[in-house]
Parts: C-alpha cells; structure tokens; sequence
C-alpha cells in the first residue's frame, strides 16, 4: 500500500459494499469496511444472474454453497400456472455464503474489514471522522453500501418519495430444487426483471396480458400468455 494512498470507509459490507472495497483496495486505495454483522443468513439478495457470472466467473467457479435454477414455475392470482426452462441457469446462493465469499474476497485485496455499527460521520469532504461506539476513523471517502435502512441517507440524500422503494416479502429455505417459484397475489402489481422479460401480476385474461406487456417482451410473452387461458 503506497503511504500516501486514500482512505476509502465503506459502510455496509453486503455484496455490494464488500465487492466495491475489494475493487477499491486491487486500485492501490487504503479500504476500510464496517459492518455489524457481516456475513448472515437473510431472504433476498442471493440471485445472480446469468450476465452478472459471465461478467465475474468467480461467482460461478467459486467453492461455495449454491444452487442451480434451470427452470421457472408462474402462478397468476387466479391460480392458472406456467412453467418454462430458462435459456440460462441462474444461480441462488445463500445470502450467508454469498457474503462471506464477497468478504473474503475484500480481506485477500488488502481490505480492513471491521466488525463495527457507524454510529456517527462528521468532518467534511476529504476529511471524514467515522464513530462507532468505541472507536473513531479518518477518511477521504466514504461510501454508502447500507441498502434501504441506511440510517445515513437524510444526512447525504435528497428525500427519497414512494416512486425509489419497492416492498418485497420473502424467505429462505435450504434446499436443491431446480426450478424457481414465483406467485403472484389479488391486487398487487408485481414487475420482475428476473427472467427474459416482464412478469406483470393480475392477469385476468390473455388479451389483458398482452395488452400490458411492453412490445419487446411480445415475442417471448405470446405462447407464455396463451397458457395463462
């Protein structure tokens, strides 16, 4: 590490926070990251798509715990069903391996990874003062990787309104399935991306699924919405 290299603070050391220090510290860059829990089992975030493995191989050749989707299962509110096979598997890793993989990956980069709650940021641009409960820290950056609780956002952030969140519900469950569930429940719009286009909830009809659908999933929704009848 060059003596006169930043300091980069990295509050949230998920995926996201502990995937950007690695890429930070593999720079020259001086990392720190703080979490409170690091690596733990929670519902979400454990998808990775076939673009993102072929953009980073290590998540694909990894030794980690993982499973591999090879097909998707759809229940309208009505509960008619579809199922296809996908074009390309999709990978579900536990967010407790996912995480330690991420972590790890940040520790072999020279990061500093700090089992710590940021409780307070003060000091100013170039010269951040980071507290926890029992230490302070200097810093040239910092970087916001909290997700949607970040207790920091009305100190950084314009106010946010309903249209930047989404409220999802969701557990884990152990396991080696190959094919991914999704339902959809009355009155809710859902809209994924997940899966060679949009899945859109309330489809009372063929016609309407059509209708709804942007044109460039037309191609791929037509046989799919014929099986909705």
């Amino acid at each position: 590490m060059h003596p006169t290299s930043k300091r980069i603070a990295i509050i949230g050391g998920g995926p996201a926070g502990a995937f950007a220090a690695a890429e930070l510290a593999r720079g020259g860059l001086d990392v720190l990251v703080f979490d409170e829990k690091l690596a733990w089992e929670k519902p979400c975030g454990g998808g990775i798509t076939p673009k993102a493995i072929t953009r980073w191989p290590f998540l694909r050749d990894a030794l980690a715990d993982r499973n591999w989707i090879t097909n998707c299962e759809i229940t309208a509110p009505s509960g008619r069903k579809v199922a296809f096979p996908l074009d390309s598997q999709i990978a579900i890793f536990s967010r407790l391996a996912l995480n330690g993989l991420m972590l790890e990956k940040a520790r072999n980069a020279g990061v500093q990874v700090l089992q710590e709650r940021i409780v307070n940021i003060g000091g100013a641009p170039g010269n951040w003062i980071l507290s926890s409960s029992s230490s302070r820290y200097r810093a040239d950056f910092v970087v916001l990787a909290t997700g949607a609780r970040n207790p920091f956002r009305g100190q950084f952030s314009r106010p946010l309104g309903p249209e930047n969140f989404v409220v999802a519900v969701g557990y884990y469950v152990p396991g080696t399935h190959r094919t991914v569930q999704i339902k959809f429940l009355p009155h809710c719009m859902a809209i994924s991306g997940y899966f060679r286009g949009l899945i859109i909830s309330q489809l009372a009809s063929a016609d309407e699924c059509r209708e709804r659908i942007p044109p460039i999933c037309a191609a791929f929704w037509k046989s799919k919405c014929r099986s909705l009848d």
